[in-house]
């Protein structure tokens, strides 16, 4: 019994922050994932993204036009159209700086209250 509670030990302590086991082929890799909303003219859309997203992460990313929902401080649910940036990553790269340098320019320019940014370990190709 003490063998397998040492190896249970072993097992979890040694899983805390791995990530997933990846196929051959596909390598270890964060996944960001923004959802932004409010109602942003297409042109002012395309500006932040040539401006804020594209020098930051010129490898690639790819947009979702998206419908939510949310309830603001006030209490009040608000359903609107949106965007989700998908960016996947190396895991090595340092990039909390730019993904928050991202949301909260796109708050502050856009007077938006929030913006959710989620970040994931992935298996990833290219």
């Amino acid at each position: 019994m003490r063998c397998f509670a040492c190896a249970l030990v072993l097992l979890v302590s040694g899983c805390a922050g791995v990530g997933p086991v990846c196929s051959v082929g596909l390598s270890p890799m964060t996944e960001a994932r923004f959802f932004f909303g409010g109602s942003i003219a297409a042109e002012q859309w395309r500006g932040f993204v040539d401006q804020e997203i594209s020098p930051r992460f010129p490898d690639g990313f790819t947009i979702i036009e998206t419908q939510g929902q949310w309830r603001n401080r006030g209490g009040t649910i608000s359903r609107e159209s949106g965007h989700e940036l998908l960016i996947v990553m190396a895991r090595n790269t340092p990039n909390a700086e730019k993904l928050n340098a991202i949301r909260d320019t796109f708050k502050r320019r856009f007077m938006q209250e929030s913006v959710l940014l989620a970040e994931s370990p992935v298996c990833a190709g290219f």
